[in-house]
């Protein structure tokens, strides 16, 4: 009999106004996996205005669910602390309108934990692939690393992201909140990385070339859109980001770079 190991992964799907059959896929993706280690799946239903996510997980009591009546974002990951038990549990971060790509996928991720790597990244294909190869295959530059570049830089990291426990300990999760004091409603996964990667030495940060989830391209991200330009407005007071955005236009489809630019001491301002 395998011993099961005494460290777990915790999956942490947030999301809102997700249609019946993604969330289908995304929880029974998680029930599903082959794993030696205990498994927590968090499902945060981030401020929907229908009940549809409410009802469905009543047919999964396995999963931890909270429902908001209002959009939280980034304070969402405060319900991590809740259910770490020890610092080496691996935290993974998979949209609620996204799901793993095999039952293999966390044993995958938690293989890499176990050979001495504190944050992993990616890969993903797309719910419309006809192949199964990954649609990212770019690594950060260990120098983009070492000379803790990242928030500066056009590199991106790409989804699902995890990383070890004791690294989220350490992070002030006030450092993901926008410039007037609200915390990001989208697209923190990418300040929140920049915030491991500060913590991390460059060796033990590693892109996975396995497929790890499915992408949803048939999610509506539209409502995103209009988010963010208004967060625009917010982060236009930062020093020397209109030179960026002026030499470099964002199109409607790139607005996630955006928070690249945003450095921890911009945060606190």
């Amino acid at each position: 009999m395998i011993k099961k190991k005494e460290s777990k992964i915790i999956v942490i799907s947030i999301g809102y106004n997700c249609e019946e059959r993604f969330l289908i896929r995304n929880f029974l993706s998680v029930q599903k996996q082959n794993l030696i280690c205990d498994c927590v799946h968090i499902v945060i239903d981030d401020g929907s205005n229908t009940d549809i996510c409410s009802n469905i997980v009543t047919k999964f009591p396995n999963i931890i669910f909270y429902k908001n009546d209002m959009r939280l974002g980034a304070e969402n990951l405060l319900h991590i602390n809740k259910y770490i038990k020890s610092p080496d549990d691996v935290i993974v971060l998979l949209d609620l309108y996204n799901w793993l790509a095999d039952p293999y996928a966390l044993q995958t991720i938690d293989s890499y934990h176990h050979f001495g790597n504190w944050v992993t990244y990616g890969s993903y294909i797309s719910s419309k692939s006809k192949v199964r190869k990954s649609e990212y295959i770019e690594c950060v530059p260990d120098s983009t690393l070492k000379k803790k570049l990242y928030r500066v830089s056009q590199w991106r990291p790409s989804l699902p992201l995890s990383f070890r426990a004791h690294l989220w300990q350490k992070i002030n999760i006030d450092l993901l909140q926008s410039i007037n004091g609200d915390f990001l409603m989208l697209c923190y996964d990418i300040p929140l990385f920049h915030l491991l990667l500060d913590l991390t030495p460059y060796n033990r940060v590693k892109l996975l070339n396995e497929i790890i989830a499915v992408k949803n391209s048939e999610y509506n991200n539209n409502f995103y859109e209009e988010e963010f330009k208004l967060n625009v407005s917010n982060f236009r007071t930062i020093q020397g980001l209109e030179e960026i955005l002026s030499s470099e236009p964002i199109e409607d489809n790139q607005f996630i770079l955006l928070p690249i630019i945003i450095s921890q001491k911009d945060i606190k301002k």
